[in-house]
């Protein structure tokens, strides 16, 4: 008899359900589908910084979404379904982050279904939160790149520093650059998710 297969869990101790596994065998069919690379990066990277640097009177909860009915999209031409939801509460007060970790390699950023997800920050700001009527939630979105900072410099033609990609797109990346096939990583990128939401959330 084979030995029986072995999952790793991404664990998040605020995470709305348990287990949250990660795809490592494409034999096996995980349902609900289990996290990609730049996913479980997040989750861990998430989990370590918050272990790190607890952020005191608030509350956080990560929730990965769900595809089509079952899950909050936008854009009902494309059906975009953001990964990752997260609240960060201080009493009754609350910021919601929809949260995306992709690889941008393939992304056109000048075409108009590649272009709205990765400013859908701007669509909620514009179009969702107005309707909301709530001054006590607010809404924002976070495009985390698996492909490194150099990389997406050069294919998107936006010759933007790393602090820039993230203050004008709201886009933060797992990686700065790859250098004989290996890539460095970006360790602040949780630190910048944080500070940015939080210097626009709970005034």
């Amino acid at each position: 008899m084979k030995n029986p297969a072995k999952f790793r869990n991404a664990y998040y101790e605020n995470h709305l359900y348990q287990p949250l596994l990660i795809n490592q065998n494409k034999d096996i069919t995980l349902i609900p589908s289990g996290l990609n690379e730049g996913e479980a990066k997040f989750v861990d990277d998430l989990t370590k910084y918050l272990n790190q640097n607890p952020i005191n009177g608030r509350e956080i909860y990560l929730l990965r979404n769900s595809t089509k009915s079952k899950g909050i999209g936008f854009y009902a031409e494309h059906s975009f379904y953001p990964d990752f939801i997260m609240w960060i509460k201080n009493q009754d007060e609350q910021k919601i982050l929809f949260i995306d970790p992709k690889g941008l390699t393939h992304i056109e950023f000048d075409q108009e279904k590649d272009e709205q997800k990765l400013s859908l920050y701007k669509h909620l700001k514009n179009e969702i939160q107005p309707k909301l009527k709530n001054d006590k939630v607010t809404l924002d979105a976070y495009t985390i790149s698996v492909t490194e900072w150099t990389s997406v410099k050069d294919l998107s033609g936006l010759n933007l520093s790393i602090p820039d990609f993230a203050k004008q797109h709201h886009i933060l990346f797992q990686y700065k650059d790859r250098i004989k096939g290996r890539r460095t990583i970006n360790d602040s990128y949780i630190t910048t998710l944080f500070n940015t939401a939080l210097s626009t959330a709970f005034n």
